[in-house]
């Protein structure tokens, strides 16, 4: 969840568009606390560092961080500014580490 940034929630075989997805899950609706953006904002750094790292590196010999996508699996469509802070993630992965931020709703 969410408000434990220190965790990585799932990590799972990737689709057909990557090889390593990383999940973050949220059930909670986007207005029902006003820190949810910080809180996503705080949880995809993490992951993102550790995909960046050595231990990631030693964890998934092969695995390029181009073919890593980082999930947010929720409940309640994200709100505009989480939609638009992955979009601006995505901005500043692209052409550097290449991990790929999305979310799905259930």
């Amino acid at each position: 969840m969410m408000s434990d940034p220190s965790r990585i929630d799932i990590i799972v075989n990737g689709d057909e568009t990557c090889k390593l997805m990383l999940v973050m899950t949220e059930h909670r609706k986007w207005d029902e606390d006003p820190n949810m953006a910080k809180q996503f904002f705080e949880k995809a750094r993490t992951y993102l560092g550790w995909v960046q790292s050595e231990g990631f590196r030693k964890e998934h010999p092969g695995i390029e961080t181009k073919n890593v996508v980082i999930e947010l699996a929720c409940k309640h469509e994200p709100s505009e500014e989480v939609i638009t802070l992955m979009g601006r993630m995505n901005e500043a992965t692209e052409g550097k580490s290449g991990v790929r931020f999305r979310y799905r709703t259930a």
